[in-house]
């Protein structure tokens, strides 16, 4: 396949930075003067140096603005990259290591493989055959690329034993071999999504037995022993996430699956020092999927999207121009915003909209995609490259390019 970045236009060169005017006045010829002159003369040059030091110092420790205060992404164009077949029913997206890592669950069944993709490129860089894969048909999760590797949670079958279903496990993909490095084997239940921290591997899993629940294994991060399993009073759930220094799940409230299905609007909380469940935060919407970062916690809602504090405290940002409810997806920028895609009210245009950790809308472009597109299941953002990542159900993936105008 040929560079994408053929494919898209060549940005304008961005401007660089004016050099930094020196502090000090351009040197003179000195004149001759008596040494106690010449002493006074190199005292105050010392004082002028030193002052001017303590001024840049000031500077660099001196506190930014105020997030919402900080300049924004501005203004931007988005360039619709080639649809990139990668196999059957993608699911999943993960950017890291210079790669995007795709989950393509085939509905056969296993073999499964973990695709690599070079972003740069678009050519399929890796197959890497694994034991299992995210089983999310919509929404993402299970996925996640770090420094270390590429971690993958899901479920294998098993053909005995207590539970009906398989076995919960958690793996590392090395990026450096394209090889399975590490695997742990969680019981009766399947992995359904993952958050990694300095102080674990936290694994959210539907239990299968000795009876089925929700729960987080905790895994210690060097070792990979479990060090906690704590049970939710929920019977279903989407994302395990860290913020403002507590675990939080994603989920049902207790019983309203039996009586309403799918509700996920709640978050409960586990105390890492302890490892026990201590409450719950009401979500003010019922979205399948949160954008989080470890930073900030956001959810869509029929007219914008809505940052949620730990204490409940919400911040909505309107966004019009956009169907309701209609396959909009958000993506954490890694900095405490988002990135939302979603469907536009003309026909066949998709809006990319900005929004930063400070609640405010820095950017905004509408771009013509094709129909395929618009039924996109999952998201990931590319920092490095300014690409957001689409899959789409049947077998492809596709980059939006986010171009500074």
């Amino acid at each position: 396949m040929s560079d994408l970045r053929e494919r898209f236009r060549v940005l304008d060169d961005v401007p660089v930075p004016d050099r930094i005017v020196s502090l000090l006045p351009p040197s003179v010829s000195p004149r001759r003067r008596t040494s106690s002159v010449r002493r006074i003369g190199t005292i105050v040059a010392a004082l002028i140096v030193a002052a001017a030091s303590f001024a840049i110092l000031l500077r660099a420790v001196r506190p930014g603005p105020p997030d919402g205060h900080r300049p924004g992404v501005g203004p931007f164009s988005v360039r619709v990259g080639p649809a990139i077949p990668v196999g059957n029913a993608p699911n999943a997206l993960a950017y890291g290591e210079g790669a995007l890592w795709v989950s393509a669950l085939p509905a056969e069944g296993p073999p499964y493989e973990l695709v690599r993709v070079d972003p740069v490129t678009g050519a399929i860089a890796a197959r890497i055959e694994v034991p299992a894969l995210p089983t999310w048909e919509v929404g993402g999760g299970g996925l996640i690329a770090l420094p270390d590797g590429v971690w993958v949670t899901g479920s294998v079958d098993r053909s005995e034993g207590a539970g009906c279903c398989g076995d919960a496990i958690v793996y590392r993909i090395d990026p450096a071999t394209n090889e399975v490095a590490e695997r742990v084997d969680l019981g009766p239940g399947s992995g359904a999504d993952l958050w990694i921290d300095d102080r674990g591997v936290w694994i959210l899993i539907f239990d299968d037995a000795p009876e089925p629940g929700i729960s987080v294994v905790r895994l210690d991060r060097a070792s990979l022993e479990e060090v906690a399993r704590i049970s939710l009073p929920t019977d279903w759930a989407k994302q395990v996430f860290a913020f403002d220094g507590s675990i939080w799940v994603h989920g049902n409230r207790e019983g309203a699956s039996e009586e309403e299905g799918v509700v996920p609007d709640v978050l409960f909380q586990i105390d890492p020092a302890t490892n026990r469940y201590m409450g719950t935060v009401d979500l003010p919407t019922e979205e399948f999927s949160l954008a989080v970062d470890g930073t900030s916690v956001w959810q869509r809602a029929s007219d914008g999207v809505i940052r949620v504090e730990p204490d409940g405290t919400r911040t909505r940002v309107p966004l019009d121009g956009m169907e309701a409810f209609c396959c909009t997806h958000i993506a954490s920028d890694g900095t405490g915003g988002i990135w939302v895609v979603a469907r536009a009210d003309e026909p066949g245009r998709v809006q990319v909209v900005h929004v930063s950790a400070g609640a405010r809308i820095d950017g905004r472009a509408d771009a013509v995609v094709p129909d395929a597109l618009l039924g996109s299941v999952a998201i990931a953002f590319d920092p490095e490259h300014r690409f957001l990542w689409l899959a789409q159900y049947e077998d492809t993936v596709t980059p939006l390019r986010l171009v500074a105008d």
